[in-house]
């Protein structure tokens, strides 16, 4: 994460990084999914299904 430092991710979304780390891990492709309200994080994946919680 420490490389993404300064940069803007998904046009500076409010969960670009995170979203991006995600995915780095193995889970979904957040942004562009349709699911993209950041309240809603939590229950749009199922991340035990990835191995995430």
């Amino acid at each position: 994460m420490a490389a993404q430092q300064g940069k803007t991710l998904y046009n500076g979304q409010c969960y670009g990084l995170s979203a991006w780390y995600a995915q780095q891990l193995g889970g979904p492709q957040m942004m562009g999914s349709g699911h993209e309200f950041a309240k809603d994080i939590g229950s749009d994946y199922d991340w035990a299904s990835m191995g995430l919680r």
